[in-house]
């Protein structure tokens, strides 16, 4: 039996299963002219800037001190999961003043029965108005949080989605 011979490693293996395939709408005449826009789920998330502290880590929901991080007032984006051994996301929202979300948050026995599940941590975002609801809807289909908005919550209306990073 003959041995094949080795191939040059500057030479890249032939692998015709790697071509891609074009579909109709990318075969089409005039595509190059006119484009279709991609969806805004599969475009590049932006970094909205999640808050840390001092040190870094991201802070625990009931030691966060509204007054000192000036939340009074400044709406955005915030999120709030368990740690633990299995941690998972518990809820994310916009909020026209965070201070209040967070402390409402705080007393809310949905949210803060998560607590013994690891201890409960949160950060925001400041996060203009106009895109608050896009970047919540974004993030709640990437998150899957546990406490869903309640229907009276949501809108009926069309929300174009805003990709951000999540916390990590």
């Amino acid at each position: 039996m003959r041995r094949a011979r080795p191939r040059p490693s500057s030479a890249p293996p032939f692998r015709p299963w790697s071509r891609v395939v074009l579909g109709p709408a990318e075969m089409s005449l005039f595509s190059f002219l006119f484009p279709k826009k991609s969806p805004s789920w599969h475009a590049i998330p932006t970094d909205p800037k999640w808050r840390r502290d001092s040190r870094g880590r991201f802070f625990r929901l009931n030691d966060v001190n509204v007054d000192q991080h000036q939340l009074r007032g400044c709406g955005g984006v915030y999120v709030l999961w368990h740690g633990g051994i299995r941690p998972r996301w518990v809820h994310v929202a916009a909020a026209d003043d965070l201070a209040q979300a967070l402390e409402a948050a705080r007393a809310d026995p949905d949210i803060s029965r998560y607590d013994v599940n690891g201890g409960l941590f949160t950060t925001w975002a400041s996060v203009r108005r106009d895109y608050r609801a896009g970047v919540v809807v974004y993030l709640r289909g990437l998150m899957c949080p546990i406490i869903q908005p309640s229907p009276s919550d949501r809108s009926d209306e069309p929300v174009e989605v805003v990709p951000v990073l999540m916390p990590l």
